[in-house]
């Protein structure tokens, strides 16, 4: 745990064409550059007051980053973590691009931005018009517009409803057992075996074939493990692991991404 608060200052580009800004910088980032072609720019501190969520404390603040000379501050733990605001959603041009911990956007994921929150966190997500609820993974920063507090994906604006209308009120609630605090060194509980679960079959030769996918792109330490769903039905699960560090975690998911796969789920035993 740092004994001080670093102080994280880039400058970015002006293409805020839509609803999020898809090149925030990376918040595991520790050397200051500017973003785009503009590479001689200066970069300044801003001179207004940095932007934090109220249940904030000091403490709890990893670092900052500068977007339109705003500042806005990194949380070092998303543990209990609940806000109410205005959610928007991003979908093209953003597709495709970096996201802000490196993974590549795909708006057919079910991700979202958020200012404040660790990368990755993952949260739950209430539409306050019609209570549908979704868990989504937050990998990217934004949104940079009025008061919004959530940028959904595409997928995540569809599930919730909220394509049409283009915002909607949420709730977001952090998911404490999903997620990692930076406050414990990112460590994961050293009395529990944790896996990343990537995919669930009911036919053997499909989980083999996936296993298999995942050994012939250097993911060596997957397994597959056979599970009894309330139905009675067998299921096969792929899983990655024993994953120990949060470090790991986010190695694990970047190669993952590389090779298309986006959805994933961490499990403990």
């Amino acid at each position: 745990m740092r004994n001080k608060i670093g102080l994280l200052i880039v400058t970015l580009p002006l293409i805020l064409a839509g609803c999020s800004f898809s090149q925030a910088p990376n918040s595991s980032t520790s050397i200051p550059r500017p973003i785009g072609n503009n590479t001689s720019s200066p970069i300044t501190p801003p001179a207004t007051s940095p932007s934090v969520p109220a249940q904030v404390s000091q403490e709890n603040i990893e670092r900052f980053y500068v977007v339109h000379g705003r500042r806005y501050a990194v949380m070092k733990s998303s543990q209990g973590f609940s806000e109410t605001g205005t959610a928007s959603w991003y979908g093209d041009p953003f597709h495709g691009r970096k996201t802000s911990n490196g993974e590549i956007y795909d708006m057919y994921q079910m991700t979202a931005a958020h200012k404040h929150l660790p990368l990755p966190t993952f949260i739950e997500v209430t539409n306050l018009r019609n209570n549908k609820s979704v868990v989504l993974r937050v990998n990217d920063r934004g949104p940079f517009v009025g008061d919004r507090v959530l940028d959904l994906s595409f997928a995540a604006a569809k599930e919730l409803d909220v394509i049409q209308s283009g915002t909607a009120p949420v709730s977001i609630r952090a998911l404490d057992d999903l997620n990692f605090s930076e406050d414990e060194s990112r460590s994961l509980k050293p009395n529990q075996a944790n896996y990343i679960q990537v995919a669930s079959f009911t036919a053997h030769d499909n989980a083999f074939a996936y296993q298999k996918r995942l050994i012939n792109n250097g993911i060596n330490n997957s397994r597959i493990v056979q599970v009894r769903d309330s139905r009675g039905q067998d299921l096969l699960r792929v899983q990655i692991g024993p994953v120990k560090t949060g470090e790991d975690y986010d190695l694990l998911i970047k190669k993952l991404s590389n090779i298309g796969i986006n959805k994933t789920l961490l499990v403990s035993e």
